[in-house]
């Protein structure tokens, strides 16, 4: 999945992000429900310490009905729990190792109370943990972990294959739930999706890559 910058200058591109999302979530999946008023988005914000850029992602939460937003490339090194416009809650990871990085989440006012908790796993791997009242009379709540994830590149992967061993350890470790629970699993991974093939078409992954892709797969 594609990434959008938290520039105004990019509307375009990130609407078409959130959208696409949703659908790949709540179109060609098949989840319960309790789960279809949901509308998730990933963004890489390239920035997220100032003031400024918080009221922007303040607003793009707002402007797109999201109830939760990923985030990666924060560059804040500090764990921090904060309150932006809107009454949104603004929940930013530390990072241990370096500072180009780092993961958080904007978390709708309207879903706050649903979060039971959220654990860092590391630089590169976060998550949260949900908890939705089922439409059921008598039926437990569902419950999902919501998963935010940065990748390190293909070049850094190819130069230290350690690191990229080091990153799906952690993902493997964060997707480790109950049977019955739901997960979901964004950020930017750092893939180069490309153009759309022959055999995309005859695998049916067209359904989930756009046609506007450029350059080759990696």
């Amino acid at each position: 999945m594609g990434v959008a910058t938290t520039t105004r200058s990019s509307d375009a591109s990130k609407k078409l992000t959130v959208l696409l999302f949703s659908i790949v979530l709540f179109g060609f999946c098949s989840v319960p429900s309790t789960l279809a008023f949901l509308h998730f988005a990933t963004w890489n914000v390239r920035g997220i310490s100032q003031e400024y850029s918080q009221h922007l992602a303040a607003d793009d939460c707002n402007r797109y009905n999201l109830d939760v937003i990923a985030l990666q490339e924060t560059k804040v090194s500090k764990h921090s729990d904060t309150v932006i416009p809107g009454n949104h809650r603004l929940l930013l990871f530390d990072q241990k190792l370096s500072w180009h990085g780092g993961l958080g989440f904007i978390i709708n006012r309207r879903f706050v109370s649903n979060v039971v908790s959220y654990h860092q796993v590391s630089d590169r791997v976060a998550y949260m943990d949900i908890s939705l009242p089922s439409k059921c009379r008598g039926k437990p709540p569902l419950k999902a972990r919501v998963i935010n994830c940065y990748s390190p590149t293909n070049v850094k992967s190819l130069q230290n294959p350690r690191i990229a061993d080091e990153f799906y350890c952690e993902l493997q470790e964060a997707i480790r739930i109950p049977a019955r629970h739901e997960l979901f699993i964004m950020g930017d991974f750092n893939t180069r999706l490309g153009k759309r093939t022959v055999s995309d078409f005859e695998t049916s992954l067209q359904k989930n890559i756009g046609r506007h892709g450029i350059g080759r797969r990696n």
